[in-house]
């Protein structure tokens, strides 16, 4: 039986052994803790995680899924005005308190060194 997220997606296998429930991730990508500062859509955010394919992020915007953002992550110890951008689609948005909670997936990564005079 797989656990459906409002999503839709059924990341989560929920199983029975020897009359234990068990929780198995799908996940094909491990997911990393991290908080940093971000900006998607010119609205400011902070990282909770990020796996080679997504982002789960906190801001004040609820976000809708399906939406198609830009997320800019600033790589601040690579030097100044290196950052990486990244197109995405919002999978799913959970209220937390008074921010939301928002799962990207990737969909173009680059990263860009602007030149010393734009930073």
């Amino acid at each position: 039986m797989y656990l459906a997220h409002e999503d839709g997606s059924d990341t989560t296998l929920i199983d029975f052994l020897d009359g234990e429930c068990v929780i198995q991730e799908r996940r094909r990508l491990p997911r990393y803790r991290l908080g940093t500062d971000i900006t998607v859509d010119d609205v400011n955010g902070c990282t909770l995680d990020l796996s080679g394919n997504g982002i789960l992020f906190e801001t004040a915007r609820p976000f809708t899924a399906g939406d198609r953002v830009a997320v800019v992550v600033p790589l601040a110890h690579a030097g100044p005005a290196t950052y990486v951008t990244c197109h995405a689609q919002v999978m799913r948005v959970e209220r937390r308190g008074e921010v939301f909670a928002v799962a990207v997936m990737y969909e173009l990564v680059a990263v860009d060194v602007l030149p010393p005079s734009a930073g």
